[in-house]
């Protein structure tokens, strides 16, 4: 081999492994954060398995996560996995596990929230019940499937930068019991203007708004009736966020808004 052909061989070998290294630089981590989103159930351990592999093997486990909590976003590999929920001890009960129906499927370069929604139902209804807990038994007695634990699971991947003086939202509906909801900008002039929609276990797309523009609310659809809204020194322009109902109409576990910074 030449001199010349050894010195060519050398500089496209670096090129090759410089393109290599800048592709990995410039590509998107892939990360999961997890929500607590369940008014009556007490997380001692949430598991992300990866159920391929068998025995299946635990992921990630995030440990005593508490209602109206968020973790940090945590990376993990592309891949489809099952969430399993395991509940604190209540009153010397051996603690429940809960997998969950949903799967959660990562894509490389992708960020996703998983909310854990939905409600705990009691091993046995105690007679009579009232506040919470009746309304608990006509919720669960009226269908014992839907109001059950489950994750909602949100794509929050930033493919393009929020302009500086807007900020983009969506809102996710967590309210078990909760018609669907309208996110609604009331500006200052008392005209009213709805932004998105949501079902329960689902959230809505991305709008983009100017903050300043009036204060942001959430309705129960067609009611024109406000059940929460969003201070307005909360919302930062360039930002993007997830604005989730939580919470039942009942007084001891009231609605509330939980605000997720997506990115920006």
């Amino acid at each position: 081999m030449t001199r010349l052909t050894l010195l060519l061989t050398v500089a496209l070998v670096s090129s090759l492994s410089l393109g290599a290294a800048q592709e990995a630089i410039d590509t998107d981590p892939t990360e999961v954060r997890f929500v607590h989103a369940s008014p009556n159930a007490e997380i001692e351990q949430l598991v992300v398995l990866d159920a391929a592999q068998d025995p299946a093997i635990e992921m990630l486990v995030i440990d005593e996560l508490s209602y109206h909590s968020e973790t940090p976003f945590k990376s993990i590999a592309e891949g489809t996995y099952e969430l399993l929920v395991r509940l604190t001890d209540v009153d010397g009960e051996p603690a429940r596990e809960h997998t969950l129906p949903e799967t959660l499927s990562v894509v490389e370069g992708t960020s996703t929230t998983v909310a854990i929604i939905g409600l705990v139902a009691p091993e046995i209804f105690e007679e009579p019940a009232d506040g919470f807990l009746a309304w608990l038994q006509d919720l669960f007695t009226a269908d014992p499937e839907d109001p059950g634990l489950r994750a909602l699971i949100l794509d929050g991947t930033l493919e393009t930068p929020v302009p500086g003086n807007e900020a983009d939202l969506r809102i996710a509906h967590a309210a078990p019991g909760i018609e669907p909801l309208e996110l609604v900008l009331d500006h200052a002039n008392d005209t009213v203007a709805v932004l998105e929609s949501a079902a329960y276990a689902e959230a809505s797309g991305y709008i983009t708004i100017r903050p300043e523009a009036g204060t942001v609310q959430i309705h129960v659809a067609g009611s024109g009736v406000s059940v929460a809204e969003v201070p307005d020194e909360d919302l930062q322009p360039g930002a993007r966020y997830t604005i989730m109902l939580t919470g039942t109409p009942i007084e001891d576990v009231p609605l509330a808004v939980l605000l997720l910074l997506d990115g920006g």
